[in-house]
């Protein structure tokens, strides 16, 4: 019996038609519906193919808040985290909650979560006659960043925390009436007043800036619990350096007007003791019993760290200033190429040392610190007539003795007697800084004269002409030698100066407590030597009036000016 073949659309389910089938195909089909009838797998005939419906996207919803990472939380059984001590952005101010900022005059200029509950950077500004014990905080003139003339005093105390050693004055802005006659004036000053050094904070006795310090900075020492004072007074009467002085506007632009910008930075110098996070209750047994008492961690109060920016900041011990940059420029303090340099300064400037240092280079782009005549040119090391002005100014009896009244330049003032006799000098003889009393004094043409302008030097150990120091033994003098002292009107025989060391890399500044000229204000002039602004009356002899070769001979024309020199780190194989 043949194989039925379908005709009819009953076969295909109802309705089908047999359009994409041939005979042999339908019979094939049907084959396979019978083998799968065999194992019991039913069959619809009306679904061949599962459909998958299309993927549809969700429906848009509203975007969820930014999620912020929760505050750092102090270390566990220790809360050494602070508010108001943590510095920001790079030192302009210390962390601190929102609330605390507004509500202590601060101003946010960013954002910071460095100790619980902190949120915003804040920068703190004192007003007049202000006190802080913030960490990072600012001393401003009144109407600062504009300029200003008014008459009046103004004064920060600075309470000094128990676990700082150093306080930093950076002088950000700093533009004041300029010094006269090597000091600065008595009403129209910034003096800097420190317990730790009762003597003086730039030298003996000398603790007031005055005329242009913007970008320098001051190092302090200071004692836990003891307070710093900064006191700026003004008159807004005197001109500022570099400003308009002439024509119909004087007095009347910007030639009077001051204003300062001072950054106040309290550095430990040791741990902070965090309080514990929390206590317990243990038992302890005493005696055969027990007795309960307060745990607070195991060793008690613990010691947090200090933070880097605190650690980088800090300053060897002995250094007022601190460069920490292997290039860059040293300026004396009011260096403005006009003004004199100050009287009375005596104090270290350090520049940092890497592990591959070996030695520092100094090229003075200006240099001009007072010189007896002798010494003036910066070259000479040795001065053959001990300080005095010429050979020509000296008795037959002194110069005689001339030749051995020979001095290192720069170092000391020198005195000789009728005879020709050394006199020493002992600036404390009777314990008052700036007064000088002297057996006797070198007499010229029946006039006694002091004979100045004492010790005024950059001290460094280095070569003068920058090279390496030339074997020319038997010669009484090498244009090339090492020294340390330079004064007058070039650093050392070229100005430029190399220094080959190992050790620490430190410059000291010191200038004469006596000024070396003629002080002459409005048309008055005081014999020279005089100080301009004597607290007791010198015991020094001094003529009445300067002598006609004597004006002024220890500076060069342009005035002892001080200096500005750029400095290099040598590193490496030197």
């Amino acid at each position: 019996m043949a194989d039925h073949v379908p005709s009819s659309t009953e076969d295909y389910g109802g309705d089908r038609e047999p359009r994409l089938f041939s005979a042999f195909g339908a019979a094939a089909m049907k084959n396979a519906l019978a083998v799968l009838k065999v194992f019991d797998i039913s069959f619809n005939k009306y679904a061949y193919v599962e459909k998958v419906p299309a993927y549809k996207a969700p429906p848009a919803t509203t975007p969820r808040p930014p999620v912020y990472p929760p505050p750092t939380m102090p270390p566990k059984g220790c809360n050494c985290t602070q508010s108001n001590y943590e510095p920001c952005r790079g030192g302009e101010g210390v962390c601190s909650s929102s609330a605390q900022c507004q509500g202590m005059g601060g101003e946010q200029v960013g954002k910071c979560a460095n100790c619980l509950g902190c949120s915003v950077c804040c920068k703190y500004v004192a007003g007049c006659q202000g006190m802080t014990d913030m960490m990072i905080s600012y001393f401003q003139s009144p109407a600062y960043p504009r300029t200003d003339r008014s008459n009046e005093v103004c004064s920060l105390t600075v309470n000094v925390r128990d676990e700082v050693c150093q306080v930093k004055l950076d002088f950000i802005d700093f533009e004041m009436a300029a010094p006269l006659c090597g000091d600065c004036s008595m009403v129209d000053n910034l003096e800097i007043i420190n317990t730790a050094q009762p003597g003086g904070v730039l030298g003996p006795g000398q603790s007031r800036l005055c005329g242009l310090n913007s970008g320098q900075h001051v190092y302090l020492p200071v004692k836990p619990n003891n307070i710093v004072i900064l006191k700026a007074t003004t008159s807004g009467v005197r001109n500022v350096p570099l400003a308009a002085t002439g024509g119909r506007n004087r007095g009347l632009s910007g030639d009077t007007a001051f204003r300062w910008n001072v950054r106040v930075t309290q550095i430990p110098c040791k741990a902070v003791e965090g309080a514990p996070a929390k206590t317990k209750t243990v038992e302890v047994a005493v005696d055969g019993g027990a007795v309960a008492v307060n745990a607070v961690g195991i060793k008690g109060a613990c010691r947090c760290n200090i933070h880097k920016h605190y650690k980088q900041l800090a300053a060897p011990w002995g250094c007022t200033q601190y460069f920490d940059d292997n290039r860059g420029k040293l300026k004396s303090f009011n260096f403005d190429a006009q003004s004199e340099v100050s009287t009375g300064l005596d104090y270290a400037i350090c520049v940092k040392r890497t592990n591959d240092a070996c030695g520092m280079t100094l090229n003075a782009l200006t240099f001009s610190l007072p010189a007896s005549p002798q010494c003036l040119s910066g070259a000479q090391n040795i001065d053959n007539f001990g300080g005095l002005t010429t050979a020509a100014e000296l008795t037959a009896a002194t110069t005689v003795n001339a030749a051995n009244t020979m001095t290192v330049c720069c170092t000391e003032t020198v005195l000789l007697d009728t005879a020709g006799n050394r006199i020493s000098v002992n600036p404390r003889a009777n314990g008052v800084p700036g007064v000088t009393v002297l057996p006797a004094v070198y007499t010229f043409n029946d006039t006694p004269v002091s004979v100045l302008p004492g010790a005024n030097y950059l001290g460094f150990s280095g070569f003068t002409d920058g090279t390496a120091r030339k074997t020319r033994r038997g010669t009484a003098y090498n244009p090339n030698q090492n020294r340390y002292y330079y004064c007058g009107s070039e650093l050392g025989s070229g100005s430029v100066v190399v220094g080959r060391t190992k050790g620490p890399l430190i410059m000291r500044v010191k200038t004469s407590e006596e000024y070396w000229g003629q002080c002459c204000l409005d048309g008055d002039c005081t014999p020279l030597g005089t100080p301009p602004n004597p607290i007791l009356p010198s015991t020094i002899p001094l003529p009445p009036a300067p002598l006609p070769d004597l004006v002024n001979p220890f500076c060069p024309d342009e005035g002892c000016q001080g200096f500005l020199i750029n400095y290099n780190v040598n590193t490496g194989s030197c």
